[in-house]
């Protein structure tokens, strides 16, 4: 299921409040277009650690999109 999450490029949603839309918009159409994951191209290009990466696209983080932070 980590793949699936890690090369759906709908994933670069869960990165937009850390990375910008722009920036999410660019990493999606890589990914699409390159053959690598969301994951690698974040990590690649150093805009987060692997540990936030994997917190960000977490189930429960996902779950809370769209949600205000308290």
């Amino acid at each position: 299921m980590q793949g699936f999450r890690e090369n759906a490029t709908a994933t670069v949603t869960a990165l937009v409040d850390k990375l910008g839309y722009d920036r999410c918009a660019k990493i999606a159409k890589l990914a699409a277009t390159n053959g690598k994951t969301v994951r690698q191209l974040v990590l690649e290009q150093n805009l987060m650690s692997q540990s936030e990466f994997d917190a960000l696209i977490s189930p429960e983080a996902v779950c809370r999109l769209g949600h205000k932070r308290q």
